[in-house]
């Protein structure tokens, strides 16, 4: 499925045209082929950057590209946008990131992201996610595009009444169900057939959704409280 494309203010190229792009990732053998596949264009200076760490970041605020392509997991590649953002404001940041877990997607965009490339991409769609990039283009996933949709609706309806709602997609609310149950993140994820991962982040999601701190609480009466949260599925079309 093709990715949305926003358009936004784009970066100008260097003195003779070319843009420089920072590739950074976590294993080795495929952070070198990045390098390699990106350097047959003449238009790109493309700079090993290594795994994320503490160098990294010092190297990548020190050159200050105009691409940052990120391939790192989740967690770790949310720590690399923000400081990558804060040292480096004008730098485009691409992550590589698989398109099915919303919650991580959400993060990183609000992290600095200004684009995702599936694993499964090929060298000629990291070329085009760069090119957007440089031209301020917003390269997203389908069902991320949904989320900020139904986010902005969400928002624009609900400025003025229901401040104790807690808008959840299909996906949280199943988990809101089990929760209620008292199972475990390993339980739920059999249940469910997705990664205890996966469960674990729609948790932490849905305690800072909901405003509790423990699992128990979340869809429950809280102290303090006037209503009882008010759990409103999108359209499943939109997280299956």
């Amino acid at each position: 499925m093709a990715s949305a494309r926003h358009s936004g203010s784009g970066r100008p190229p260097n003195s003779n045209g070319s843009f420089t792009v920072a590739v950074v990732g976590h294993v080795r053998f495929y952070r070198e082929s990045l390098v390699q596949s990106l350097s047959r264009h003449r238009q790109l200076i493309v700079v090993d950057l290594g795994v994320g760490d503490q160098e990294s970041l010092e190297r990548l605020a020190h050159l200050r590209p105009d691409i940052a392509l990120v391939d790192l997991p989740a967690g770790s590649a949310a720590q690399v946008v923000r400081q990558l953002t804060a040292s480096t404001p004008r730098s485009r940041i691409i992550v590589l990131a698989p398109e099915d877990n919303e919650v991580a997607l959400l993060a990183l965009l609000e992290a600095g992201v200004s684009g995702f490339v599936p694993p499964g991409a090929s060298g000629d769609d990291l070329v085009s996610a760069v090119g957007e990039a440089t031209r301020g283009e917003l390269r997203l996933p389908p069902r991320i595009t949904a989320a900020l949709v139904a986010r902005l609706r969400t928002t624009a309806s609900g400025c003025s009444n229901a401040p104790e709602q807690a808008h959840l997609t299909v996906r949280e609310s199943e988990i809101v169900g089990l929760l209620e149950q008292r199972l475990t993140n390993k339980e739920i994820a059999t249940r469910l057939g997705i990664e205890p991962g996966t469960v674990k982040g729609h948790v932490h999601h849905l305690l800072e959704k909901t405003g509790v701190r423990r699992r128990s609480d979340v869809g429950e009466r809280h102290p303090g409280r006037t209503k009882r949260l008010t759990l409103i599925a999108r359209d499943r079309n939109t997280e299956e």
